[in-house]
């Protein structure tokens, strides 16, 4: 049975010892619970705090702001692209979210794919939206997590880099003759967040800074089209509605009837349960459960026994010879099982000493004693031993003095059976 900790004493006066007195309510509460209620309050308590953070980061998944991941067309909040998707679906442009990989799914070459600050982008999804590409497809990147697609478009070296952002970044159709045709009606672009391209050389610049740093630019790769953008904030809902933003967003689309796809799955939509979850959240959830459970261990005492106050000695020699002769008394409980062996060894040496089989009669033996001189007592106790103490006095006695018996000429022993006892004889 486990051995449970007595409560705290009271003094003589009834009072409750100070450290429990001084203890907090959850203390106290807790040093009340037996060891069984003990584990099922940590239970309790470790699933409703799983729970409770589960629903917080359901509610808050993937980021960096309230309405959800930052550049999904998921997100309501000011970082999100919702309103980019509902203008396009106003526009007649048919919308897709797509939440699995690019890598398991058929993306039409006749679309236009849209990856915002990508967060999940495997190597797979890379090379199949490489693919989707060179088919004819149009691909529109933005942010600094899209550099590997103008590098591996261009086969160079572009970089992304930061500088101080402009309040509005204007759009010159003269300079150079091109590409104020390519963006349309757009003239004026709010939102800017310092992202830049560098060098741009070999890439078609849509827009750039005052120094003439691109922000937009794009490529012709085999038959379809790269669009990449240094930043995404011009198409967030916070500034959609900003200077000449909305047509931007339109122009990005690459015409009237063409069917965007917002690739979902690099925010997470594509995974399900913890795996949705950002790492980052996972191990702040881990942390909340440690704290819960060191707070619960911290507050109370040690789960299981109490420790014993002494260390446990060996028994003691008085009771450990108790118990060997208790094992003893079971093996054999007869003073002739005990005796018997010395005395079936004593006949042995007996009938060699007197030259007699250790099977003959007595009178055999008588005969023999008589020859030798023996007192015919000792070879009536050898050939009749008895079975109880004296039997074994006698053997004692016999052996003391066997040593003698056996090297010089003795008379006649005799034994006394009163004392158990072997006389010596006389020798004078």
């Amino acid at each position: 049975m486990t051995a449970v900790a007595s409560p705290p004493e009271s003094d003589d006066h009834g009072s409750v010892p100070p450290d429990l007195e001084q203890a907090s309510p959850l203390a106290r509460w807790w040093d009340g619970l037996s060891r069984a209620q003990r584990a099922a309050a940590t239970v309790v308590g470790i699933v409703l705090a799983v729970n409770v953070g589960l629903v917080g980061l359901r509610s808050t998944i993937g980021g960096g702001s309230p309405g959800g991941p930052i550049s999904s067309s998921y997100s309501t909040g000011g970082a999100g692209l919702e309103a980019f998707a509902d203008l396009a679906r106003a526009s007649g442009h048919r919308v897709t979210r797509l939440k699995e990989s690019p890598e398991s799914a058929t993306l039409p070459s006749t679309a236009t794919a849209l990856v915002a600050d990508p967060k999940r982008l495997t190597q797979d999804d890379f090379d199949a939206l490489g693919r989707f590409v060179l088919a004819g497809g149009r691909l529109v990147v933005a942010g600094e997590a899209a550099t590997p697609f103008v590098q591996g478009a261009t086969g160079r070296d572009v970089r992304w880099t930061s500088t101080d952002p402009s309040a509005v970044l204007e759009v010159d159709p003269s300079e150079d003759g091109d590409d104020g045709a390519a963006l349309g009606s757009v003239r004026r672009v709010a939102g800017d967040a310092g992202g830049r391209w560098a060098p741009a050389d070999g890439l078609t610049v849509l827009l750039a800074d005052r120094e003439r740093r691109a922000v937009i630019v794009s490529t012709e790769v085999e038959a379809g089209t790269l669009v990449a953008l240094a930043d995404a904030e011009p198409l967030h809902n916070d500034n959609l509605a900003s200077e000449d933003n909305a047509a931007l967003a339109l122009e990005l689309i690459g015409g009237s009837g063409r069917e965007l796809i917002f690739i979902e799955s690099v925010h997470g939509f594509g995974a399900t349960g913890l795996d949705a979850l950002p790492s980052s959240w996972k191990w702040a959830a881990a942390g909340v459960v440690l704290a819960l459970v060191f707070g619960l261990w911290s507050a109370g005492s040690r789960f299981g026994p109490p420790e014993p106050d002494a260390r446990k000695l060996r028994p003691a020699r008085l009771e450990h010879v108790t118990a060997v002769a208790a094992d003893l008394e079971r093996v054999s409980r007869a003073p002739a099982e005990l005796v018997g062996p010395l005395l079936d060894a004593n006949r042995a040496e007996l009938a060699d000493r007197l030259g007699v089989n250790p099977g003959a009669s007595e009178a055999v033996w008588y005969r023999a004693a008589e020859v030798a001189g023996l007192d015919p007592a000792v070879v009536r106790e050898g050939t009749n031993p008895p079975d109880d103490l004296e039997g074994a006095l006698y053997i004692g006695a016999l052996a003391a003095h066997h040593r003698e018996a056996s090297t010089e000429t003795t008379g006649p022993l005799s034994v006394d059976h009163r004392t158990g006892t072997v006389a010596e004889p006389d020798t004078h």
